[in-house]
């Protein structure tokens, strides 16, 4: 599931790096665009103030040519940096995606010197119980069938979910204000008609 990939991999910046130091230490690349010296360069440049760097290739499956770089560091990877790779599987419809020649290879590297997570597809009762968790973060209460009918409207594409509850917050957040607001104006003609 990439927008939980790409959630993870926004937090895992976070803890290795620090918001403070994200300007300094976070480099963020895409497989297709990518400028591979500059890139391993970072990587094998010291973090400025802080402990690490972390760099972020991602779509790391669009990558063509330029594996045998990448590879050698990865068979020796700088100790202070934390290198990120997001890989695409499958496309938005769903279909597998082909993977470069080279995948096998840098899998393995990763495995020998860090780790591999996968992230699958969440089945409904997982996407359901994301959803309320996701509104409840936002200050939303949804129940499962609000969340069933946020679903069936928008699907189960994170990325559109996430964009309906972030509406849904901005107008209950606008509700609660005129609420207050609305509250505190009657209370106001109340003590005004007391003093009269």
């Amino acid at each position: 599931e990439t927008f939980i990939m790409e959630e993870v991999a926004e937090k895992l910046a976070s803890t290795v790096v620090g918001e403070d130091a994200k300007s300094f230490n976070l480099d963020v690349e895409y497989g297709s665009e990518i400028d591979m010296e500059r890139f391993l360069a970072a990587a094998a440049s010291f973090p400025f103030l802080g402990d690490r760097r972390m760099l972020v290739l991602r779509e790391t499956e669009k990558l063509k040519g330029k594996w045998k770089q990448l590879l050698e560091y990865c068979a020796r990877p700088s100790p202070s940096t934390v290198m990120v790779f997001l890989v695409g599987t499958h496309d938005e419809t769903g279909r597998k995606l082909h993977q470069p020649k080279d995948m096998p290879a840098l899998e393995k590297l990763v495995r020998s010197n860090g780790r591999i997570i996968e992230f699958q597809r969440l089945n409904k009762a997982d996407l359901i119980k994301w959803i309320m968790q996701k509104a409840s973060k936002s200050g939303i209460a949804l129940d499962q069938d609000a969340a069933n009918l946020l679903v069936g409207s928008v699907g189960d594409d994170l990325y559109g979910i996430q964009n309906e509850i972030d509406k849904l917050a901005l107008v209950y957040a606008i509700e609660n204000k005129l609420e207050r607001n609305t509250r505190l104006a009657k209370t106001k003609q109340n003590f005004a008609g007391l003093s009269r």
